[in-house]
């Protein structure tokens, strides 16, 4: 670059820049010292345009100020142009690229790596606050609660209907039962029948005692036939109560008689009975009499 360049392109920072140049080659003053003292002309400056910037980039410390003049010395030794370095040159000379290396240091994979941090994002939506852990608690333990009230209801209920069918199904085997037993009736047609059987039994019964007693009469007339009284004297009634007297001894002796033969058939009969249920190996159980220790 030559010093003549045209300074009307320039932006004012450069157009500075350009001025300080010119002057710092009429005075033919050191390259050194006439940077130091641009550069301060120029914090002046900025300062004087820019008062309420937030944050001033030309504003340097005492170590750039070095580096500057340090640069600038070396170009002027050098013969470049003795122009003010910016900050972007500052930057551009001091930043160093760095080489980054993606590659794990250790032995650890990269999918080891990923699940690792899986497992962390994992553990961290499951952690809960205490009060959520209780509440959390408290809800499980009361549907537990709940869910045994419900089963216990369920077994209750399912007993319940198990017991129904079974006592159902028993009465409808022994009414089964009982129908083939009596021959296809149900309970009210047996309570019928039991009940017109009844009836017929008795009117039997009352015919039979009416039967005995026309006997009865019969025979009594037959054997007293009835007598006329009308016509007799003493002597005739004296004869008939005589006679009436005698049959009446003679019916008792006979009365006697029959009673004899009916007590000894019947003693033949017991004893009889008695050996066949012997033989049958069934015995009478005696009848043991209460004895009184002394």
């Amino acid at each position: 670059m030559s010093r003549g360049k045209d300074t009307s392109e320039l932006k004012p920072r450069d157009r500075n820049l350009s001025g300080h140049i010119s002057n710092r080659d009429e005075t033919n003053e050191p390259d050194s010292k006439a940077f130091v003292r641009d550069s301060k002309n120029e914090k002046e400056e900025a300062t004087k345009f820019r008062p309420n910037c937030d944050g001033d980039d030309d504003v340097f410390s005492s170590g750039e100020e070095e580096a500057m003049q340090r640069t600038a010395a070396t170009r002027t030794c050098q013969g470049t142009s003795g122009r003010r370095l910016s900050s972007l040159d500052i930057y551009q000379l001091n930043h160093k690229e760095e080489n980054v290396n993606y590659v794990l240091k250790g032995k650890e994979s990269l999918q080891d790596v990923i699940e690792e941090v899986n497992e962390f994002e994992k553990r961290e939506a499951n952690e809960l606050t205490e009060e959520q852990r209780r509440r959390l608690a408290s809800n499980q333990k009361r549907a537990e609660v709940m869910i045994a009230r419900i089963q216990k209801n369920n077994d209750k209920r399912r007993e319940s209907l198990l017991r129904d069918l079974s006592e159902a199904q028993s009465e409808k085997l022994r009414h089964q039962q009982n129908i083939k037993k009596f021959g296809g009736l149900t309970r009210e047609k047996r309570a019928r029948l039991k009940q017109l059987l009844m009836q017929k039994a008795k009117e039997e019964f009352r015919n039979e005692q009416r039967e005995q007693m026309r006997a009865r009469e019969n025979h009594l007339k037959k054997v007293c036939p009835p007598i006329c009284t009308d016509n007799m004297d003493d002597a005739q009634l004296l004869e008939l109560v005589k006679a009436l007297h005698v049959r009446a001894v003679q019916c008792e002796a006979e009365k006697l008689e029959w009673e004899e033969r009916l007590k000894i058939q019947a003693d033949e009969i017991h004893a009889l009975l008695q050996e066949i249920q012997e033989k049958q190996g069934r015995f009478l159980i005696p009848v043991l009499r209460k004895v009184k220790r002394k």
